[in-house]
């Protein structure tokens, strides 16, 4: 595969992008959108971005391992969470002062979908209060209703470029984006006022769901397992913004294309439930650990609310403002 020479930037201040990762997939892709992330503001510059299993800085679209930069960094990018703030600050120092000739194309990185090993994925349902009343629903009254969360087997996860698989028998295809947190400390009975500062960083997810009603059990309801959970379903990105440079995450824009139409379009200022009331929900019901993941809802403008599921071939972008996108091809199973 030809790669395109990158040029480094000059600033290592400069934003980052995320960049397709060469999968040996030589079959033509239809171009994803190409407006740029919008640069946030003053101090919330993003500096650079992480990305494993083994620890990768990422400057816009060029990488370096981050044993270059830093020769006593371990081995695993979840060792870093023990001191994420400590090796953040040395990060930021080290982009500084790195030879701009060293870095490489994103695309060589070998960079994988951020969960880490033995990371409990957590999901939260009907959480948008645009999306719960596109679905003709009435948003729940907070002062007597628990937010709801489901789980998420690792093995449905696949990263950027990867090919979505529409399961057996299903015609009824969803998209959602999601804002993603990934935790960086652990504990029981978080307090709502503390939650955010658990939080190592942040990146994107598409929950890719199964809606025909045949997922649906008689007594129970709704299986997740099903609806959710079945391989390929699990789109998430490959790179994880520090949370320092995402200092407002309930004010964050959210959006889907299919085919380069844009089909959601929000911001995670109508959540429900907060990413911080969801994380001292859940602690509050079961220990969270260093390295766990929170996919935070979706907003309106999915195919449940209008009708309009996808069809193999057609290609998946979602995106949260200043954190990254990433991109999918709906394929039918042969």
């Amino acid at each position: 595969m030809r790669v395109c020479p990158v040029a480094v930037p000059a600033d290592p201040a400069h934003r980052f992008g995320l960049c397709r990762m060469a999968r040996g997939d030589t079959r033509p892709r239809p171009l994803r959108p190409t407006a740029p992330l919008p640069t946030p503001s003053g101090d919330n510059v993003t500096r650079f971005a992480l990305g494993g299993p083994v620890p990768t800085v990422v400057v816009d679209d060029v990488a370096r391992r981050l044993d270059s930069l830093l020769p006593d960094a371990p081995p695993r990018l979840e060792e870093l969470f023990a001191d994420w703030d400590g090796w953040c600050d040395r990060i930021e120092a080290a982009v500084d002062r790195a030879d701009p000739t060293t870095w490489e194309p994103v695309s060589h990185a070998g960079l994988r979908p951020v969960p880490v090993a033995g990371a409990t994925i957590y999901a939260c349902g009907a959480n948008y209060y645009d999306h719960v009343e596109e679905m003709g629903a009435t948003p729940p009254d907070k002062t007597r209703e628990r937010v709801f969360h489901f789980l998420l087997p690792p093995s449905a996860v696949i990263g950027d470029g990867e090919d979505v698989l529409r399961p057996p028998g299903c015609e009824q295809l969803d998209y959602e984006v999601e804002l993603v947190a990934v935790l960086a400390r652990g504990g029981s009975d978080i307090p709502e006022s503390e939650a955010l500062s658990y939080v190592a960083g942040y990146t994107v997810a598409n929950d890719v769901s199964v809606r025909d009603p045949w997922h649906k059990h008689p007594i129970f309801g709704v299986n997740f397992l099903i609806a959710k959970g079945q391989s390929t379903l699990k789109p998430f990105g490959s790179l994880l913004v520090p949370a320092r440079f995402v200092p407002q995450p309930g004010l964050t824009g959210l959006s889907t294309r299919v085919n380069g139409e844009i089909r959601q379009d929000s911001s995670t200022k109508q959540m429900i439930w907060s990413l911080a009331e969801q994380i001292a929900a859940l602690s509050a019901t079961l220990p969270l650990r260093a390295g766990d993941v929170i996919l935070t809802g979706t907003p309106a403008g999915t195919s449940a609310g209008h009708g309009r599921y996808l069809d193999d071939g057609d290609v998946v972008t979602v995106r949260v403002e200043g954190v990254g996108s990433l991109t999918n091809h709906v394929v039918g199973r042969r």
